[in-house]
This record gives structure tokens, sequence and C-alpha cells, in this order.
């Protein structure tokens, strides 16, 4: 082989080799956030008269999420061009396209990422000049309360006598939340602001309606020169549906059954076997719906169970109506074609789950209810004969309501003992399905109650100069979300939880401006103010037999 060729594959290697460079093994992983740690012109120089900034990383970042997260407030008309130099990115700004006497606002928000282990920038950071002589000091600061606030945008609006449209318009100005909620929008003039809390998921610095969850503030913002500063604005963030619902799917798994998949999740309590019915095609004749059902009471699916079966394999159609989601949107009626079954129903009906109050089936000594739920609809009107609900010795009397047509709530009507064993006995035999079928056995669910000294508690008071208003608390277990308490405060704003289950707790309370009861979270367009909240400093540790008293919940 030449030297010429030898020297040429050398080269090859060499540059493969460079190409695919991985980091060292071993040591310490890489936990430390990207920072910036130098700006060119200086933090707040006024009389600028430039046409590019710099700015330097603490290491090395991913250039592409810098570029998405750069923000600049007013906008600045026609293309930005970003120019690297290892750590430091130069930010061009077109020629005559800064405006006189106006302070620009730069956020770099915390979608920055390093390179080396993709750590997210812990909090936004923020950066002003002024092409005048004078920096604009509107500053408006605090918290997004929520399970994921990193990287929810704060935008800001400055408002005149039109109304502000966040789904069309872009903000005056913007910043990112941090790892801990908090946020600080600065640089802001003086006047009067809409400002809201957005989780953008399509990073255009607008609100797409269902998408994007928001919160909105709960007062009206007026920035002036003696009153530059708004602190403790905070946020909750929800989730608009106006979308109606409507069933994505059908399919007829036997004689008797139709399965059927909503699109979002349907109020079980707004919906029956009237809201359905089958027609054929070419006949019109109707089949009506004997059972209506949820095998698993957390999901979209559904069953329908005919008084009958269907006379002939013609083209049929399910026609659905008048049923709801939890936002309260009503669907169309709807016809759904499928395809008949001839399958056969021979499946016995079998208990599917058995819900309590607490987990490992342990229930409330003085006010226990269980939910069983059945795989199949059957008829429930003489059901509680086939029920006993029983201790060592005893029977108790207990109340059955209807969940749905499988599903049964047991509401027992005497008061059992503390930290004692119960169980549940359900003779399968009088549980009869539309074909018919039934087992011969007894089903047994084992049940106890809690310890009576299981049981922790808190106390406290509402302190706030507005004490003709009415204020709710709200006591919310951070492990099982099941558990969420929700007492009105008594006429000397004080609140009481007795018998609350041990665990981590978060505690807040809220103004009730409509009286229904609820945290209202208003609305973005048209824009509603939410109502006020304010979360007490610390997460609760409320263990059994230590209840905590003398807490403080303190409205501005």
């Amino acid at each position: 082989m030449r030297l010429t060729e030898l020297l040429k594959i050398l080269l090859v290697l060499l540059i493969l080799g460079c190409a695919n460079q991985l980091p060292p093994g071993g040591g310490e992983v890489d936990k430390v956030p990207p920072e910036i740690i130098e700006v060119y012109p200086p933090n707040e120089t006024v009389n600028f008269s430039g046409n590019s900034i710099e700015l330097t990383f603490s290491e090395y970042v991913d250039k592409n999420s810098v570029k998405n997260a750069v923000f600049i407030s007013p906008k600045i008309d026609g293309k930005i061009e970003y120019n690297w130099g290892g750590r430091t990115l130069e930010i061009v700004f077109p020629d005559s396209s800064i405006r006189e006497n106006t302070t620009y606002i730069f956020t770099i928000g915390t979608d920055v990422i390093d390179v080396n282990n993709r750590n997210r920038m812990a909090k936004a950071f923020t950066y002003r000049l002024s092409t005048g002589d004078e920096i604009f000091n509107g500053r408006i600061l605090g918290k997004v309360y929520d399970a994921k606030p990193e990287g929810v945008f704060v935008f800001a609006y400055l408002i005149d006598s039109s109304m502000v449209n966040p789904i069309e318009e872009k903000p005056l100005n913007v910043t990112q939340v941090g790892e801990k909620g908090e946020y600080e929008l600065l640089g802001l003039s003086p006047g009067n602001y809409n400002v809201y809390a957005i989780r953008d998921d399509f990073k255009d610095l607008l609100y797409n309606v269902e998408n994007d969850y928001y919160g909105v503030q709960d007062r009206e913002i007026i920035i002036t020169k003696d009153k530059p500063v708004i602190s403790n604005l905070n946020f909750k963030l929800t989730n608009e549906d106006t979308s109606k619902p409507f069933i994505l799917s059908t399919t007829m798994v036997d004689r008797y059954h139709i399965l059927i998949e909503y699109n979002e999740h349907i109020d079980s309590t707004k919906v029956d076997t009237d809201n359905f019915f089958v027609i054929d095609s070419n006949s019109n004749q109707i089949n009506k719906i004997k059972y209506y059902y949820k095998n698993d009471l957390k999901s979209k699916k559904a069953f329908l169970v005919l008084e009958d079966t269907l006379q002939n394999i013609d083209d049929k159609y399910l026609v659905a109506k008048n049923f709801f989601d939890y936002n309260g949107n009503e669907s169309d009626e709807d016809a759904i074609s499928f395809t008949p079954s001839n399958r056969a129903d021979t499946a016995k009906v079998k208990v599917n789950k058995v819900v309590t109050q607490y987990a490992g089936n342990k229930i409330d000594f003085e006010n226990p209810w269980v939910i069983i739920n059945f795989d199949d609809g059957f008829e429930q009107s003489e059901i509680q004969s086939a029920i006993k609900f029983l201790d060592d010795s005893n029977s108790y009397t207990f109340n059955l309501s209807r969940v749905d047509d499988g599903t049964l709530e047991i509401k027992v009507t005497e008061k059992l003992r503390s930290n004692k064993r119960y169980k549940i006995e359900i003779d399968l035999n009088n549980i009869v399905d539309i074909a018919g079928n039934t087992i011969d056995s007894v089903y047994t669910v084992n049940l106890s109650t809690i310890n009576e000294i299981e049981f922790s508690g808190a106390l406290g008071k509402i302190i706030t100069k507005n004490d003709s208003a009415d204020y709710y608390t709200v006591l919310e277990n951070l492990s099982d979300k099941k558990i969420k308490l929700i007492k009105k405060t008594k006429s000397d704003l004080t609140f009481k939880y007795d018998r609350v289950y041990p665990g981590k707790y978060l505690l807040w309370s809220f103004v009730d401006k409509d009286s229904n009861g609820v945290f209202s979270y208003g609305s973005v367009y048209p824009f509603e103010k939410s109502e006020h909240f304010v979360y007490y400093r610390d997460t609760l540790d409320l263990r059994a037999r230590w209840p905590v008293g003398d807490l403080e919940i303190t409205f501005d």
C-alpha cells in the first residue's frame, strides 16, 4: 500500500473518531444546571444604540434549546440572527428594528438544557436595557402552584380600553417558571395589566384552548411609578374543556353486549340506558338497552346490554344522545354503525373490583362505605337480600345505592367498632345476567376498620382584614389524591379537621366570591379573574395521635 493511501485512511479514521467522541466514563453525574454568567452590554444599560447583545453561559448548552427559549419584549420585527462562539451567544437584530426610548426585556427561559447531561436552567434569566435614558422598574413576582410547574410561561399584557385576547395576541412581556414554581416579570412600564400562567406546549406564545393549561390573576394589576412592584401574584392551573363528548368506537362482543368507548371521561351520574338504543337500518326496528355499566370506574369505556338479541345481521346503528362530560358539555345525537355478533354469552357474573375509603380494604368505623363493581349488568331491585355485612357474630344493616347497572355502593347504617375485622358476603347465585347465567358461589370481601388512634387532625384560623367574605380551606393528601377535604370556615374564621388519615398534606384557602363552595379558576377569554387563594407556607406532616394546631393562613 502506498504511503499516500495509508495517510488518507488514517485521516478518515481520525475524523470518524473525532465525530463520535463520547464523554469519559466514570465520575460523578453532572447535576449542575447551566446559567448565564456574563452579558454585554451590561444589564440595565441606558441609551443603547447597538444592534446586538451577547450572552455567555457557564457551560456548553444545546443551541436549539436556547433559540427556542429566548423571548424579547416588546417584539422586534424582522429576522433575528443567532451567532455562536463557544459558550457565548450573539443575538443580532435587523437594521432599524430597535425603537427609540424603549425598555427591552430579554428573557431566557428554563427550557435551556446543557450538552453534558441535559440539565435545565434552574430559573429564567431576565436581562434589560433601554434605548432611552430610563429603565422601567415595574416588577411582578409570584408562584405557580402545580404538580409540575417547571416550564410554565407567565404572559403579561398591557391593556387599555380594548379586550386582550391571548388566543390570538402574543404577550408584551413573558417569563418562564422555574423548578420551584417561582417567576419574576421585570422591566414593566406603568399601566394596567392582564397576567396569565400558561403551560404553552406549542411554544407559540399563544393560549391554545383545551390543549394548554392556564391560570388567571385574582385581582386588578396596576403598576405605577409610586408602586412599581406587585408581589404574591400566584396561579393555580386548570384545563378548559369546550368540546362535546362523543363515542369513538362501538363493538358488539356477543349477542347481548356492546362495548363503547368515549373520547373523554363521562359524568356517570348523568347517563343511563335511556341515552341509547339500537336501530335496524332496513326495518327501522328499535332494540332497547337493558343495562349500562362500566368494568373500570376510571375508564372511558362502558358496556351496554340489549333487552333482547338482534333478529338479523343487517346493518345496525347505535343511537346515543344527551350524555355529559364532567365540564357540563352535552353530546349531540349520533348514530354509530357496528357489526352484529352471534356469539353466545356464557360468562357468569363475577366481582370485578372492590373500592374502599382507604388502602388495604380499610373503612371508616363512623361512616363506612364500600363500592362493589361487577363484570356485568344485572337486575338490582332485589339484590339486597343476597348481600350480608358481618363480623364474627353479628350482621349489620346497610343501604344499597346504584352507581350503574353493574356497580353498587354499600353504606352501613350502624356505627362499627374501631380496629375490627368485618366482611361482606355476596351470594352470586342470586345475581343473574341478561342471558340467564349465574354461579353457585359466595363471594367474600374481607374488611377492617381503621384504628381510632391512627387518626390525626389540623386546626387553625384565617388571618384577614376582610372578615365578611366566605372562606374555605382545603386539605389535600400528597400521596392519595382521593383524600381531599374541603371545609367552610366558621363565623370566627377558624377551621378544624378531625379524624384525618395520617400523611403529608397541603393546606390552602380561597375566598368563595361566587358562593358555590368550590374554587373558581376564572377565564382567559373572555377575561374573568380567578378567586383569591393562599397556601399555608409548609407541607403538613400529620401523624397519628398528633394533630397540628395554631395554623394560620394569612390573606393580604
